[in-house]
């Protein structure tokens, strides 16, 4: 990213590359002091001797989801719980979220919409009934959460409310 500030300065953000099947692939990925040392150096072999470069990590904003579907037929309730969790997180993850799957993108902001097409895609799922999304750096709940151009999205938890097909009767 071009720094804002001050022509001349560049800021590279580091997320490092975590397996999908590594034990903390649905935790931040945070890099190292390690890696950021390295990538600073060498991009700082293949800079312009004008450029001031700037190595970070990655800035999160974090927040929770509330969820309430109606679910289609009998199973086991963990099972469907444990599946929209699993599919909201992975549609959220910065290295594998997004609609393309590519990744969510640096500065795009989360809307209410965006997880109600995910939650309705999940087996078991009849109707999604409401979503609630809490700003955790706000304190409150709101209808998307607004993401600068050098921030990734966190989801941290999900909670999961299912009612029965009779119920909606």
């Amino acid at each position: 990213l071009p720094a804002p500030e001050r022509e001349g300065e560049v800021v590279v953000i580091v997320v490092p590359h975590v397996p999908k099947d590594h034990p903390d692939f649905m935790n931040k990925p945070i890099p190292s002091l390690a890696l950021l040392r390295h990538v600073k150096r060498k991009l700082n072999e293949h800079r312009l001797i004008t450029t001031v470069l700037h190595v970070l990590k990655p800035r999160f904003v974090e927040f929770d989801v509330e969820v309430e579907v109606y679910r289609r037929g009998g199973g086991p309730h963990d099972r469907l719980r444990q599946a929209v969790d699993r599919s909201l997180k992975l549609f959220c993850h910065p290295l594998v979220g997004g609609r393309d799957r590519q990744g969510w993108p640096f500065g795009r902001s989360i809307y209410k919409v965006d997880l109600f097409h995910v939650v309705e895609e999940v087996r078991d799922v009849d109707v999604v009934h409401r979503i609630t999304l809490h700003d955790v750096r706000a304190g409150r709940d709101v209808d998307y959460l607004r993401v600068a151009d050098d921030e990734l999205i966190f989801l941290r938890n999900v909670n999961v409310t299912e009612r029965s097909r009779e119920q909606i009767i």
